[in-house]
């Protein structure tokens, strides 16, 4: 009797096998998606990546709302790997689960955000390393702003934040960096006065009130500006006035960002902090070139 199992299938007929492949190549293996079974990311669980059209200008973690990873995540992921970048989608929820179950004292986030940013960019080929931006809205804009303020030195190029609640929940609080006090079941985080990489953030209508209070104290405790104001008017948005150049930093390091209200306003502040193509942060050292491409 023949054996008509795929395996037998395949073994009659190598050709399917090289079809098959094709058909996998083409349905989106060359992009990405889920990913976490590829790589060691420890409590950012399964995440998502989509790799970059071109070559890569730089790498986001983008986590998502309270929401889970939702269509819009996706949509947003997929604009910014069309602008070249490699993009890491991470499930809010399902990562704070992960650290709610951590047994320590504090919380220390960068160990694995580092860790997986140097597994990603050696998968990808990369030959000079990019220091990684973290990036998301509402509380996990929360998160990334209090991730920046631990954050050792070269280890991220920034963090993204629009709407940041005023709070995040989590068991533990995050371990020093930004200061923080405990409100409810939730912490809070200050901001600090030096921080190791960019801070940009964004403001929308009908953001929460109390959420945009506390980033312009964070704002200012830091000694950077709303980059991306969306709540009132532009200053100088009158006829003749001055275009912002988003390539143009100001004293404190921040982009001039337009509104524009027919742009995500996170994706706009990312792609306004990504670097062009000939930039890099370094030469990958050599025990990063070592790092297996998968699991």
């Amino acid at each position: 009797m023949r054996d008509r199992s795929p395996r037998g299938l395949m073994l009659r007929f190598p050709g399917l096998l090289v079809l098959a492949a094709a058909l996998a190549w083409a349905s989106g293996g060359c992009r990405g998606g889920s990913a976490g079974g590829d790589y060691d990311t420890g409590r950012l669980g399964q995440i998502t990546l989509e790799r970059p059209a071109g070559p890569m200008r730089g790498l986001v973690f983008l986590f998502s709302s309270r929401e889970d990873w939702q269509k819009s995540d996706r949509a947003l992921a997929e604009r910014l790997r069309s602008a070249g970048a490699a993009v890491v989608g991470v499930d809010l929820d399902a990562y704070v689960a992960a650290l709610d179950r951590d047994d320590g004292q504090c919380l220390y986030l960068l160990s694995e955000v580092e860790s997986l940013s140097k597994q990603v960019q050696r998968s990808l080929g990369t030959t000079s390393y990019r220091s990684p931006i973290v990036a998301g809205r509402g509380e996990a804009g929360t998160l990334v702003m209090a991730m920046l303020a631990q954050s050792p030195a070269a280890t991220v190029a920034g963090a993204v934040a629009v709407d940041p609640a005023p709070t995040l929940a989590t068991r533990l609080p995050l371990c020093p960096g930004a200061p923080s006090h405990r409100k409810g079941g939730a912490f809070q985080y200050g901001g600090v006065a030096s921080l190791p990489g960019f801070l940009a953030l964004g403001l929308q209508p009908g953001a929460d009130a109390k959420g945009a209070a506390h980033a312009e104290h964070v704002a200012s405790a830091s000694g950077v500006r709303i980059e991306l104001d969306r709540r009132s008017p532009a200053p100088g948005a009158a006829a003749g006035a001055r275009k912002p150049d988003p390539s143009a930093a100001g004293p404190d390091g921040a982009r001039e960002v337009q509104a524009d209200a027919g742009t995500d306003a996170l994706e706009q502040l990312v792609l306004a902090h990504l670097p062009a193509q000939t930039e890099a942060t370094g030469s990958l050292p050599p025990w990063v070139v070592d790092l297996p491409a998968s699991r």
